[in-house]
């Protein structure tokens, strides 16, 4: 029961208030601040929440605060208080969109370095990057080792999350993997990803590097945790496109 009223909104403290007034009845704040283990500090303001939310009363009889819990189906209007104005702020954020998206394409066309670490680090990179790119568009891979990649489970879903966004948005993909994992079974995951184009040349390269757009994403593996460092810049994503390009062509299929 504590759960579910804190899944519909109350804090901790606030669902041990309301409980303990269900058992309690109408009551004064001194056995309400017993039963639900609040502080005397802090029961006043709890109370008030509660009142707030249209789950609890009070009457004053001869300077004394009295409370009492109103009827359970206070907390269906609750909820249904609560559906409507996260409809009317769902209307607005959609309303705004255009502006906003307008803002983070702004920032975008801006040049600037950032690292991010871990497997969040690389989910919201990954996602981030993919989401900014149009049909037509190209994934370029280059010094993949990929092993890491397909060591765990939350790796191997964020690959195909990510390649089914890319399917959807008929995104191209080249990549060219360290020629030691020519016979690496985790390879076929990807030729399976098409469409694909799937090269091999260079030997040992730590480091993956993956042109998406006007972003370069340099990506390594410590201690089994991911680190990216993303290089926002057209001028340099170029720069590494033409440099895929020629080592492409070298390349083995």
């Amino acid at each position: 029961m504590l759960e579910l009223l804190r899944s519909i909104g109350l804090t901790d403290s606030e669902a041990k208030v309301y409980l303990a007034l269900l058992d309690l009845g109408t009551s004064t704040v001194g056995p309400i601040a017993d039963k639900s283990r609040a502080s005397y500090s802090k029961i006043y303001l709890l109370l008030e929440k509660l009142i707030d939310k249209g789950l609890a009363t009070y009457i004053t009889k001869e300077k004394t605060r009295y409370f009492t819990p109103t009827s359970p189906k206070k907390i269906l209007e609750y909820l249904d208080q609560k559906k409507t104005t996260l409809d009317k702020l769902s209307k607005e954020v959609k309303d705004m969109l255009p502006k906003l998206e307008a803002k983070l394409k702004q920032s975008q066309e801006e040049e600037y370095v950032t690292i991010y670490e871990g497997h969040e680090g690389l989910k919201t990179v990954y996602l981030e990057s993919i989401n900014n790119l149009k049909p037509g568009d190209e994934i370029l891979v280059m010094g993949a080792t990929m092993g890491a990649y397909t060591q765990t489970k939350q790796n191997i879903l964020l690959l195909k999350k990510v390649h089914t966004i890319r399917q959807e948005r008929k995104i191209g993909f080249r990549v060219i993997f360290n020629e030691e994992f020519r016979q690496n079974k985790d390879v076929e995951f990807f030729k399976k990803q098409k469409p694909i184009q799937v090269r091999f040349l260079l030997k040992n390269t730590p480091a993956g590097i993956n042109i998406q757009g006007n972003r370069v994403l340099i990506i390594y593996w410590h201690k089994e945790e991911p680190k990216v460092f993303l290089i926002q810049s057209k001028i340099v994503a170029d720069s590494f496109r033409k440099y895929f390009e020629v080592v492409w062509e070298k390349a083995k299929t």
